[in-house]
């Protein structure tokens, strides 16, 4: 899936992929500070950053030797993080060459249902969904064990967290249209209305 493409009349976009992966040996942060792009500064966080102009997003780096990429727009981009990263360490004297096994952990990605949304009604239609709209201007879909978390918005807009795999984000918003089909509003006289509902 790129970062952004439509599928069933949905226009939806990764926003953010986070993976990992093992460099299996240790690291001596300290001195990334000698290159343009590496910083640590243990004062602050307890990992390293590694970031130039071929890395989109960047790339944390702990003494253990795990990295995490965060910031790229696809799962292609994300794993390129994770081998550049490895490629400049590696140049850079700082660890022996591994081969990487990269694995996602989060996808993170937006979608628009291109209708706006009543949720209070919607809310009722979704198991699990909480909404208090004076604490929080969505529906919370929390995460579980079988499927990633997501936020509803009036507007129309989906968020979904805690992806590992894009089919997952597919359901989640297939899932969404279909429960929200029903509680759709349009402004019709300056008032919004339910879609399907007969007006008086």
């Amino acid at each position: 899936m790129s970062p952004s493409s439509r599928e069933n009349g949905i226009k939806r976009r990764i926003v953010n992929v986070v993976s990992t992966a093992e460099l299996d040996q240790t690291v001596d942060l300290k001195v990334l500070n000698q290159y343009s792009w590496g910083l640590y500064d243990q004062a602050i966080y307890p990992a390293g950053y590694i970031r130039d102009g071929d890395i989109q997003g960047m790339v944390e780096i702990f003494n253990t030797g795990k990295l995490v990429s965060v910031g790229a727009q696809n799962l292609r981009a994300s794993f390129l993080n994770l081998s550049h990263a490895k490629d400049l360490l590696v140049r850079a004297g700082m660890i022996f060459d591994v081969k990487l096994r990269p694995q996602v952990q989060n996808l993170v990605a937006s979608a628009s249902l291109g209708h706006p949304v009543d949720l209070r009604t919607a809310k009722t239609s979704i198991p699990g969904a909480t909404y208090d709209s004076k604490r929080f201007s969505g529906i919370i879909i929390r995460k579980t064990v079988h499927s990633p978390g997501f936020f509803i918005f009036a507007n129309g807009k989906i968020v979904v967290v805690g992806a590992r795999q894009l089919s997952e984000i597919t359901r989640v918003i297939s899932m969404v249209d279909r429960m929200t089909t029903k509680t759709r509003v349009s402004p019709v006289n300056g008032r919004r209305e339910l879609w399907g509902q007969k007006r008086t």
